[in-house]
């Protein structure tokens, strides 16, 4: 396992919008509200502008986000779950140009990849969590806090017949640092040999094939007018 390390996205390059317009589409001309409010309070003394050491576009971007995401969430999704579908949609129009959506299956087992990057022939994968990234720094950690994620990516490594994987992640609370530490964007690649994706694919597949023998008894019980219960 090759990894590469976190480094910053640019998140501040090709910005959109909340309705996935590029910044500036169709914004008429002259003095607007948010500018004149801007001013009032500079003037007052008031500060303004971003937090200090912030990535530059991530406070904009994370704003979007959460309008995308209150509309999801008056449909009954949970917070967490919003954000993290409000950053899909984002990270995916963003990289239309470069990344192709696509449905993978193996062994029966269906899978759908936020991405696969056509031009660095790698998967990618849009996360947005409220966890510190300090939890994430070296490969020990990201290993032990974020194994779902290396699962995930290394099953659909195998389908798609690659060997590396891209994570670009939203970090809502940066590293915890402290009070008002701004967000992140970061992004990470590890790229794996065949021997570690088989290895991993192996024990997705017992996994499944645990769940399928479940089910199997349980159809079988009710097939034969029974409960599924012991009597």
């Amino acid at each position: 396992m090759i990894f590469g390390g976190w480094t910053e996205f640019p998140a501040h390059e090709k910005m959109l919008s909340a309705e996935l317009h590029p910044m500036g589409w169709d914004r008429p001309d002259g003095i607007h509200l948010s500018e004149v409010i801007h001013e009032w309070k500079k003037g007052l003394g008031e500060k303004v502008g971003a937090i200090e050491g912030a990535q530059e576009g991530v406070q904009l971007i994370d704003g979007f986000l959460w309008e995308v995401a209150l509309e999801y969430m008056c449909a009954g999704v949970g917070v967490d779950q919003a954000m993290d579908l409000a950053f899909k949609r984002y990270m995916t129009a963003l990289r239309s140009d470069i990344v192709t959506q696509i449905k993978l299956e193996k062994d029966g087992i269906h899978m759908t990849p936020d991405g696969f990057n056509e031009k660095e022939g790698l998967m990618e994968s849009y996360k947005c969590t409220r966890r510190s990234v300090k939890k994430a720094t070296t490969e020990e950690s990201f290993k032990e806090n974020f194994w779902p994620w290396i699962v995930q990516e290394q099953s659909y490594c195998l389908a798609k017949g690659v060997d590396t994987a891209r994570w670009i992640v939203l970090w809502q609370a940066g590293d915890y640092s402290g009070a008002g530490t701004p967000p992140k964007i970061l992004e990470l690649t590890i790229t794996w040999s065949l021997d570690e994706l088989i290895e991993n694919w192996g024990r997705v597949k017992a996994h499944a094939e645990r769940m399928r023998e479940r089910e199997k008894l349980q159809c079988d019980s009710f097939g034969a007018g029974g409960t599924g219960t012991a009597d």
